[in-house]
């Protein structure tokens, strides 16, 4: 009985030295241990699953045709590398260029943005819209303080279909835009 007193005492002792010691905080219990172990491997796991799902956006690369009568729109995207995908958009009706932009796609602190510069818009400043809702090759970016518009949807119907919609208010009347655009392959490639 006396010796357990004893023993008690002691590790009383420990404890409160260990507790006064500058590096407590470093001296983790099992628990601890196994519980800061899975929350690091949860953040690392979802920054690499954030990462790997910018390769998604690959599903883009190239040229997108999309004509009405005698307009023409065209989107072409090319992947610069895991974080950075360019691209560009020109609408001609007849021989007059009415909307040209340059769009980059950018993977930055573990968010996806969508960066258009539209000539004689805005200064020629980039506008960033946030990705909202990644699901298989459907991609929402949004950004509501934009006037118009506040949200852009791209889908990838299949391998050859993109279907872009425009959303947002102008004059205070909901806008909806949509583009069906085809692959366009390069008659070298020898592909259809």
């Amino acid at each position: 009985m006396i010796e357990r007193e004893t023993r008690k005492k002691e590790e009383g002792k420990s404890n409160l030295i260990l507790r006064n010691h500058p590096f407590y905080f470093l001296h983790f219990n099992k628990l601890s241990t196994s519980l800061f172990t899975s929350i690091f491997l949860l953040f690392g796991t979802s920054c690499t699953t954030q990462k790997s799902s910018f390769e998604e956006f690959k599903k883009l690369n190239g040229s997108w045709v999309e004509i009405k009568g005698d307009s023409k729109f065209t989107e072409t995207w090319t992947w610069k590398n895991d974080t950075l995908l360019n691209g560009s958009s020109l609408m001609i009706a007849g021989k007059d260029t009415v909307f040209s932009e340059k769009i980059q796609l950018v993977f930055h602190n573990d968010s996806v943005y969508y960066i258009p510069a539209v000539s004689n818009q805005n200064q020629g400043k980039i506008i960033r819209f946030g990705l909202i809702s990644n699901k298989t090759s459907e991609w929402v970016f949004e950004n509501m303080k934009h006037d118009f518009p506040t949200q852009i949807i791209y889908t990838i119907k299949e391998k050859d279909s993109l279907i872009v919609v425009v959303k947002g208010k102008e004059e205070g009347r909901e806008q909806v835009y949509t583009f069906r655009m085809q692959k366009a392959h390069s008659a070298s490639s020898g592909t259809k």
